[in-house]
């Protein structure tokens, strides 16, 4: 299904017969069937001259329409071949044209041209309208044109940068009707400003789609063309089929589901090969394989075909059973039907969810409308459409994938790296001699079991196609062969070409990947060469923290990336006053992909690694195959030479490996002396995470020389190159010559901020709009068209976790300024509840409340505020108990976090000190023979600083063991002897640590957690809440106990004008307390499902019900955990019952609802594997499980 091309271009006036000239030419290059021009300029008594009309025409058979009579001069001309394709203009403005779209045997789509006004106070009637056209639109919805604002920070450069609320106005309209930007190729940004002083560019033409035209289109993009003779780029709308293509072969959970698959497991696995143990393995694979292929099974599109015969199954049988409604055959027939479509319904939802890959959504039952639309966004957003190479713009399938295969052959067959100058690279620390010896332990069959079971099951299959979810379910029938395949290579050290070959995806690095270089290759490897790799990676960790420099944080077990964005803001402050420093930002030229593997073993055999094990890692990652990926199509096969695989388990340990040699250039090179950062006793030069580098240093000549060689000869030996044009620099203000000492590294970006680790840092405070990337992603994730699809259970889950995930990265690493905190609280408060950013609604429930503990009476989503006493309390443990960079820093610029901060002291060390008084609380400090606490400010001594006694603080900066000599304590004789025989009673332990007395382990939940541990708990949290709860009945069920729903008497008591009568007796009043359970109708419902209610001499409310069922009902545990389960489901279909009835006067009889809630129930408890302990229980409702 495809449309015809059509487009817009604002052509900046359109009177001159050159504008028509390049309009009929991209018409011509585009065969585009319909033009919105936009800034025409025309006066409108020239549209109604027929000279002038028939001279701007720019097609034979043109009909057109336009806006001239409500804005002056014109701004909007469409005009459209009348003989392909039809418009049907309905609303005009000046800033709208809307009308519906037809193009040949495609459906119809409604078609919105905008231009919008210059002042966002004239734009806001813009927004406006188009919410309200999107009320009524259920059509596939395009809206193209000038916007004169765009969505991102990233959508400008040059010029004044903008602020939030240039951003929000369009992200709200989006939000609000529910829209998406379409996929996109071409140029990126739309406008120039035409000067070459003060350049100015930016995306202000965009297109975007509903939902709707995704499902239509879904392989549909606009391309953005230069702007030939305007400042403004035309946008054009391609709608194509698809290319037909081979597409890989991927495992599909819901195979395991289907007749006959474990006999052709059995089958493939039963027949021995004469052949190694790895070949054996693979060759009963692709028997497997070949097996399921002859299966009608095997494509997706057999589900939905059963699915849809399966409901016409059930139909017939419901019409026959109308007429003979006491027929065991046809109601044995019937429940076998409703078990098919079942089964057959979540073997489709399995799938489902299996393509999108929404790990956050665990429980959102009614949610798979957001599954499909994330699946086609996503699909739309990484199809490759066309890409611009030296050779041009390449559109075809073989066009692109040459290009492809042919950049990736080249880089990942990198020139060799100079043997001679491993040498020149230090050592480093090497693995402890007692360490050696489990590297090559030998392997046990728990060992490959437990790797196989920790393996993400949905994750993305290799070229072999099988999956981890294909491993874990069949390990009973192949679990034997897998080991002994497994222990065959690390016998060998030898791996078949076939099981480690490696496909490439591309995943776009922005909204907008027009070139190569603008997609991320990530490696998929096959599921046998993963689980051989994760027992080396594995074994390997152990040993990493005592192998690899401490600036290294990334990948190393007990090593926290956010510590660095900590530590180099901590760093920046001091870059004041006559010291001359610099701290500059190098990015590694295509790290991964460019390193030399000879490098990398040679580095392992100097740290130690016995030969055994560099054997294994040489069988790894030595002759690597790779394909391509490219719209689902694998794509060539070429050997490498070069590169480690981004996906692979090994390749970051392996990659820090090598990092580590820089580490040591930089900090002890015999051959070249470099200068870093230096702070009274603490020397920094460097920190990293992976490839990110930051190196610290004095701002001279002379030092900056000496960086260079360092990065070249490093350069020679690893092949990792520095990319100057995407590195940065920053100098303090005492540095009075920066442009040259930037230039002898060869970068251009004198920064006074830039990002690290996704976070900005800068001398300077951070503001509001430093924070404009954190906001606009949420803007990015809390897109319309997702609370079209979303439940409120759906909401939840997507803010606990996407969100909340996002926001607490940045928490990490920075303070958010109030204003931020309260923006973030605000959208997300209002995308639960309301699905809308802009309208004020009232709030039923303050997002306070929303925002703390399920046991406190909340929905658990953390709150900003938890997020950073967690952040605190962790900080504190850490730095207390580890010896870390950050660790250091701090105990040297501050020395105790229970020392009062001083004024300069930045807001993180501030909080750190405000938090600390509670976290003493919860932690027993043990002295060692080198304790290095603050002799008198930690509080080691029983809970309290020894500052706080009666000793005087001589020296502030002492430590304990100062106080230590030879294992026993040696104590000042002026101190008083009641301080000195108490400090005596403290025993002297070999090595000091923070011991944890808290009620819970020291984890960022607990540390959570304990920020609501002044609120009381409620008592019916555990109703709701417990194991076996569903999320969807559970939220409608907390609202109703909290008495939130907005029921009549709520929204009266708030001004509003409501029928005040229930809806169920249209009799008395509609309350929580009436409608749950006072109400005759509900009262029903509920002693239908669950007859012990009849045991209340007078109507319950909803907590009296919970509290008879879990405390007076005599009900085992997993019985009391399914009442509750069938209580909120009451709850749940009551309410909307009541909004049926109110709102649509749609009404359904007591069974009726007391059977979706049976079917509703059921759907859920069939999924508990411990079931069955019901059977004979509940019969009202378990009848429906059959």
């Amino acid at each position: 299904m495809s449309l015809s091309n059509f487009a817009s271009w604002n052509v900046r006036g359109f009177n001159n017969p050159l504008k028509v000239g390049l309009c009929k030419d991209l018409i011509k290059a585009h065969s585009l069937k319909l033009l919105a021009v936009l800034e025409a300029k025309i006066h409108p008594s020239w549209a109604s001259d027929p000279w002038f009309v028939h001279s701007h025409s720019l097609f034979e058979n043109e009909h057109c329409c336009d806006n001239f009579s409500l804005a002056s001069p014109g701004r909007i001309w469409i005009k459209w071949d009348s003989s392909q394709v039809s418009f049907s203009p309905s609303f005009y403005s000046s800033q709208i044209i809307h009308g519906t779209f037809s193009s040949g045997s495609s459906p119809p789509i409604v078609l919105t041209v905008i231009y919008a006004a210059n002042l966002p106070e004239d734009r806001k009637e813009l927004w406006d309208n188009l919410l309200t056209l999107s009320h009524s639109i259920n059509l596939p919805w395009v809206i193209m044109g000038d916007f004169n604002c765009c969505r991102f920070e990233s959508e400008k450069v040059g010029g004044v940068p903008l602020v939030q609320g240039r951003l929000d106005e369009l992200n709200n309209c989006i939000f609000d009707c529910g829209l998406q930007d379409l996929a996109s190729v071409g140029l990126l940004f739309t406008w120039y400003n035409q000067r070459v002083d003060l350049p100015i560019h930016i995306k202000l033409d965009r297109i975007l789609v509903n939902s709707v035209f995704m499902d239509c289109f879904p392989s549909s993009f606009y391309k953005i063309d230069p702007p030939n003779g305007s400042d403004h780029s035309p946008i054009i709308l391609i709608s194509k089929h698809d290319e037909k293509k081979f597409t890989r072969f991927m495992f599909k959970n819901f195979w395991l589901n289907q007749d006959g698959f474990w006999e052709i497991l059995i089958n493939a696995f039963g027949n021995p090969y004469n052949a190694s143990p790895i070949n054996a393995f693979y060759k009963c694979l692709r028997q497997v394989k070949t097996d399921i292929k002859k299966k009608n099974w095997s494509s997706s599109s057999f589900l939905s075909m059963a699915i849809l015969e399966a409901k016409r199954s059930q139909l017939h049988l419901l019409n026959e059973i109308q007429c003979n409604p006491l027929d065991h055959g046809l109601n044995s027939a019937l429940k076998y039907a409703n078990d098919n479509l079942g089964r057959l319904q979540d073997n489709w939802s399995s799938w489902i969810k299996q393509r999108a890959k929404a790990y956050w959504l665990s429980q959102g039952e009614d949610d798979l409308g957001f599954l499909y639309a994330k699946i086609r966004a996503r699909n739309n957003r990484n199809n490759i459409k066309e890409i611009i190479s030296p050779n041009g713009i390449l559109s075809s399938h073989s066009d692109i994938a040459g290009a492809f295969v042919d950049y990736y052959s080249e880089l990942f067959n990198a020139p060799p790296s100079v043997v001679e100058c491993f040498g020149n690279i230090p050592v480093g620390e090497v693995i402890p001699s007692h360490l050696v010896d489990s590297l090559v332990a030998p392997i046990s069959d728990k060992e490959i079991k437990d790797v196989v079971f920790a393996g993400n099951s949905d994750s993305s299959p290799g070229p072999d196609g099988f999956s981890f979810a294909f491993y874990q379910k069949s390990w009973h029938i192949i679990g034997y062969y897998i080991c002994i395949a497994v222990k065959h290579f690390f016998t060998s050290g030898c791996l078949p070409k076939g099981a480690k070959a490696t496909v490439i995806t591309l995943i776009p690095k922005g909204s907008h990947s027009s070139s190569i270089a603008d997609f991320r290759p990530i490696s998929l490897c096959n599921v046998f060469y993963k689980i051989i790799a994760k027992i080396i990676a594995n074994r390997m960790k152990l040993i990493m923290p005592h192998i690899i420099h401490e600036s290294q944080s990334g990948f190393i077990a007990n090593r926290i990336s956010t510590d660095n964005i900590i530590l180099v803001t901590e760093v920046l402050k001091q870059y004041k006053g006559h010291h001359k420093f610099f701290c500059a930002k190098l990015d590694i030229k295509k790290a991964f992909d460019s390193i030399s593997r000879d490098f990398l073993l040679d580095r392992l055999r100097r740290k130690g690694f016995p030969d055994l094990f560099i054997k294994w890692i040489r069988g790894c990652i030595s002759d690597v195959y790779f394909s391509i990926c490219i719209n689902g199509s694998l794509e060539g096969f070429f050997k490498s030479s070069s590169c480690l695989r981004q996906g692979c388990p090994l390749s970051p340990l392996l990659f820090c490996i090598a990092m580590d040699g820089l580490s040591h250039c930089l900090n002890n090179n015999p051959i070249a002396s470099f200068a870093g950062f230096k702070h009274k006793n603490l020397c920094l030069s460097h920190l990293m995470y992976a490839d990110d580098l930051l190196v610290f240093g004095e701002a001279s000549l002379s030092n900056i020389a000496c960086l260079k060689d360092i990065l070249s000869y490093f350069k020679d030996a690893s092949g990792l190159c520095i990319n100057p044009a995407k590195s940065s620099i920053l100098f303090s203000k005492a540095v009075d010559n920066p442009d040259v000492m930037a230039n002898s590294l060869r970068i251009s970006n004198l920064e006074d901020l830039f990002t690290y680790l996704g976070i900005p840092i800068t001398t300077q405070r951070l503001k509001f709009s430093h924070f404009q990337p954190l906001l606009s992603k949420l803007s990015a994730l809390l897109e319309g068209w997702k609370v079209k699809f979303l439940s409120f259970a759906g909401r939840v889950q997507y803010i606990k976790f996407t969100i909340a995930n996002t926001i607490a990265y940045w928490i990490r690493g920075a303070i958010l300024p109030k204003s931020c905190q309260k923006y973030i609280s605000r959208i997300c408060s209002k995308f639960l509840f309301f699905g809308n950013l802009t309208d004020k609604k009232m709030h039923m429930i303050s997002w306070k409340s929303v925002t703390t503990p399920k046991s406190r009476g909340g929905l658990g989503i953390p709150s900003l505020d938890s997020m950073y006493h967690a952040v605190s309390f962790s900080f504190i443990w850490r730095m207390i108990n580890t010896n870390s960079l950050v660790s250091w820093w701090f105990k040297n610029i501050y020395e105790s976090p229970w020392k009062p901060p001083p004024p300069s002291a930045s807001n993180f060390w501030k909080l750190i000190c405000c938090k600390a008084v509670g976290f003493k609380n919860l932690v027993s400090f043990k002295v060692g023979k080198d304790c290095n606490y603050s002799l008198y400010l930690d509080p080691w001594f029983y809970g309290e600083p020894l500052g706080s006694s009666s000793v005087s603080p001589s020296g502030m900066g002492c430590c304990v063991k100062d106080v230590i000599m030879n294992g026993r304590w040696n104590l000042p004789s002026s101190w008083p002897n009641n301080i000195s025989s108490r400090i005596l009673s403290i025993p002297i332990l070999d090595v000091d640590n923070l011991t944890w007395i808290g009620p819970s382990k020291p984890s960022s939940k607990f540390f959570s957690s304990h920020f609501y541990s002044s609120l009381d708990k409620v008592e019916w949290y555990k109703y709701i809440w417990h194991k076996k709860h569903a999320i969807r009945f559970a939220c409608y069920a907390w609202m109703a106990i909290l008495g939130k729903l907005k029921c009549a008497d709520s929204l009266i008591r708030r001004g509003l004008q409501v029928n005040p009568v229930c809806n169920f007796c249209s009799g008395l009043p509609e309350t929580h307390s009436h409608l749950f359970f006072w109400c005759d109708f509900s009262f029903g419902v509920l002693t239908k499902l669950l007859p012990a209610a009849n045991n209340f001499f007078l109507r319950p409310n909803l907590f009296q019900v919970y509290d008879f069922m879990w405390n007076h009902a005599n009900l085992a545990v997993l019985e009391k955990k399914f009442v509750s389960l069938a209580i909120s489901a009451i709850v749940y279909f009551l309410w909307r019952e009541r909004n049926q009835r109110r709102f649509v006067d749609v009404k359904k009889s007591i069974n009726q609802v007391c059977e979706d809630i049976c079917l509703a129930v059921c759907a859920k408890v069939k999924n508990w594997n411990d079931y069955d302990r019901l059977e004979g229980k509940f019969d009202e409702i378990m009848v429906f499980l059959g």
